[in-house]
């Protein structure tokens, strides 16, 4: 099967792009001028987890330029103000809308590493992948269940059977 892009979980420092394979969730994190692959193989699946935030630092950077923004505005006066003036406007309206609409985050915890996606606007697209997520873990993980279970008759250590 190819690669399913999923979704991306962006730091200051390093860029995450999610993907899902047959088997695992493949996590491509550049830092830097390096692209390390790491995989969240769905047999090591501990927890899936879905939680809502409110992103603070691009809350305090918008308000900050709007800020900014403003009393540029204000200085310069005539048609180089308004253009100031717009950008703050719609810097301070993105920022009332991030402080009002908290973003998605899903989180897969495997044994030795984990993936997460961020959803900023699509809350639906955010429900519907962690669903997706959990029955495929789901499934693989009962797969693997019903492949290690003995067979049902009592057997003793040297592969004889008991009777009675």
């Amino acid at each position: 099967m190819k690669r399913r892009f999923l979704g991306r979980y962006n730091d200051l420092v390093s860029r995450h792009a999610v993907y899902e394979t047959d088997g695992a969730l493949e996590i491509d994190e550049q830092d830097n001028f390096e692209i390390v692959r790491k995989r969240v193989f769905f047999e090591d699946v501990l927890l899936v987890t879905m939680h809502e935030r409110t992103g603070v630092l691009a809350i305090f950077f918008s308000l900050g330029f709007a800020a900014f923004f403003g009393l540029i505005a204000s200085i310069a006066g005539d048609g180089a103000g308004w253009v100031f003036a717009a950008l703050a406007l719609a810097l301070l309206i993105y920022g009332f809308v991030r402080m009002a609409r908290k973003e998605t985050i899903i989180t897969v915890f495997g044994r030795r590493s984990k993936a997460r996606i961020r959803f900023s606007l699509r809350k639906a697209r955010a429900h519907q992948l962690y669903g997706e997520l959990c029955a495929h873990v789901r499934r693989v993980q009962t797969q693997l269940q019903t492949q290690e279970e003995p067979p049902s008759d009592d057997v003793d250590q040297n592969d004889s059977i008991r009777e009675g």
